[in-house]
């Protein structure tokens, strides 16, 4: 924890330029988006929206001061907007990556999740070995894209393959929107920081 899941947290909501009184909403709420919350809270976030479809990580993410939203019941996109009277997160972090699931996908989203996953996992059964299947590659950044307020800061620490090709630069051109990310080398029992990258 203290040399990989910590770090990366505290890296995601420094990257996310964290104001006194941000809305925060964090994609994912494993360990690293759990410790991503705390670390949120900590640099001075006004509310922290902490989305995912486990019950259990939610329950947490509760008891630890955060306004849970469950997407398998309700779409994230629509609530925090609702939440935040429209304008959307100031801040997002995702710590997805290619892991995401959806439950809200339409036909078109279906179809571009289903080639998607042709391009990342043609082998499903080899894919499992380094990552859980979701079946959604890239749902987490798209809902972070649409979710978040206009001239807003997306942090991405979530894990995406040089396989996939798809981004919401409409969002980001549209909104105005930063976003900062770290590039991980990832091997079968480690993950070694390589670098990492800043755009506006």
């Amino acid at each position: 924890m203290m040399s990989d899941i910590l770090p990366t947290s505290c890296q995601a909501a420094e990257m996310a330029g964290i104001h006194l009184g941000d809305a925060i909403a964090v994609f994912g709420c494993g360990p690293v988006g759990m410790l991503a919350i705390a670390c949120a809270q900590h640099l001075g976030a006004g509310r922290v929206f902490a989305i995912d479809q486990v019950p259990s990580r939610l329950e947490m993410a509760r008891k630890h001061g955060a306004e849970a939203i469950h997407f398998g019941n309700e779409n994230p996109v629509v609530v925090l907007r609702e939440l935040t009277q429209g304008s959307g997160p100031d801040r997002v972090i995702d710590a997805v990556g290619i892991d995401a699931a959806t439950a809200h996908a339409g036909s078109k989203e279906k179809k571009q999740f289903e080639q998607e996953m042709k391009t990342v996992a043609p082998d499903v059964k080899e894919a499992k070995k380094e990552w859980w299947i979701g079946g959604a590659p890239t749902q987490a950044l798209m809902w972070a894209a649409e979710s978040i307020a206009k001239a807003g800061t997306m942090s991405i620490i979530g894990v995406y393959p040089p396989t996939l090709t798809s981004f919401p630069i409409g969002q980001v051109m549209s909104k105005i929107l930063r976003f900062k990310l770290v590039i991980v080398i990832t091997a079968s029992t480690f993950h070694a920081w390589w670098s990492w990258c800043e755009v506006e």
